[in-house]
């Protein structure tokens, strides 16, 4: 049990990160569309 609650969080870490460096990216595309401007 003890095992599983620590995989749930890795996954929820993960996730996370995941969703972060997609928002960077995001931003990232949107600045390089308004200096392309």
């Amino acid at each position: 049990m003890k095992v599983w609650m620590v995989i749930q969080v890795k996954t929820v870490h993960v996730v996370e990160m995941e969703f972060i460096y997609l928002h960077h990216l995001r931003a990232l595309m949107l600045v390089r569309r308004y200096c392309c401007i």
